[in-house]
């Protein structure tokens, strides 16, 4: 229930960045990053969560995978770039894994495990 709660508050957090940006518009509201699918590591000490980016540019959207260290508040993105991942969960306390979209419209299923990329 605490992660829960924290998650929550953490939305709110993104929600009111953008809405301290000026008044809220259809465009700002449309390209305000999302965040969804979060998954508590079984030890309860990381979270994956998906943020999703829209383009009103480009009308396209974009799905990239992060982690949440709860001990030491640190972020990370996993998996993200050209790509859309989603749909991540712990295969136990050191693996995830995730579905990742091809340009040509293919799912594959893959998996990340520790040690975790570097925060940039």
């Amino acid at each position: 229930m605490k992660y829960e709660n924290l998650f929550f508050v953490f939305c709110l957090f993104l929600t009111q960045l953008s809405v301290g940006q000026g008044l809220m518009t259809p465009e700002l509201l449309i390209s305000t990053p999302r965040v969804s699918e979060p998954a508590i590591s079984p030890d309860g000490n990381n979270v994956l969560y998906n943020i999703r980016s829209i383009s009103i540019k480009d009308n396209s959207g974009n799905n990239d995978i992060f982690l949440l260290n709860l001990a030491n508040k640190q972020n990370i993105m996993l998996v993200g770039g050209g790509k859309s991942q989603s749909q991540a969960r712990w295969m136990d306390n050191v693996r995830a894994s995730f579905i990742e979209d091809t340009d040509n419209g293919l799912r594959f299923l893959k998996s990340i495990h520790k040690p975790w990329p570097e925060s940039k």
